[in-house]
């Protein structure tokens, strides 16, 4: 399904696919290698790899999924700029579907879960700490805004 709406997307739209190749070239760059590398790695050339961030043309899916490994990133975000997540998470969410016992893996997403759903719960309890308690009076002339955290710092 996600391959047709980047298909029809891309094909509909010349600056998505313009986009696509900008955002390829900040994480080519990022990932600190040049496009004669990066062909290497892929098995194919510099100008195919320049023509991708150029947006004269686009890689197919087999290629693009290669593409985020080596990079160290999602489709999600070379094709739909959704916010991208650190090294070492990506890292951990690789060694994780790496796992081959199912059962192992479900006891470990279980865990990655409690620990998310305590640090949210962490945080909202912090956020209520932080803020001053207010009296009716007051309330409509300084509304309590919680503070501005992540909860998983981008490295």
């Amino acid at each position: 399904m996600a391959h047709i709406v980047y298909r029809a997307r891309v094909r509909q739209d010349p600056e998505h696919k313009k986009a696509i190749g900008r955002r390829l070239a900040k994480a080519r760059e990022a990932a600190e290698l040049n496009q004669t590398q990066v062909g290497n790695d892929l098995g194919t050339t510099k100008a195919t790899v320049s023509g991708w961030e150029r947006g004269a043309n686009y890689p197919d899916l087999a290629i693009l999924s290669r593409l985020v490994k080596l990079y160290r990133t999602t489709a999600d975000h070379i094709l739909f700029d959704a916010p991208t997540f650190s090294a070492r998470t990506l890292d951990l969410a690789q060694r994780l579907e790496a796992l081959s016992d199912p059962e192992l893996r479900r006891f470990t997403f279980a865990n990655v879960e409690s620990m998310i759903v305590n640090a949210e719960e962490n945080l909202a309890r912090q956020a209520a700490a932080a803020t001053p308690a207010q009296t009716p009076a007051t309330s409509a002339e300084t509304p309590a805004t919680p503070p501005n955290r992540e909860l998983y710092p981008r490295s």
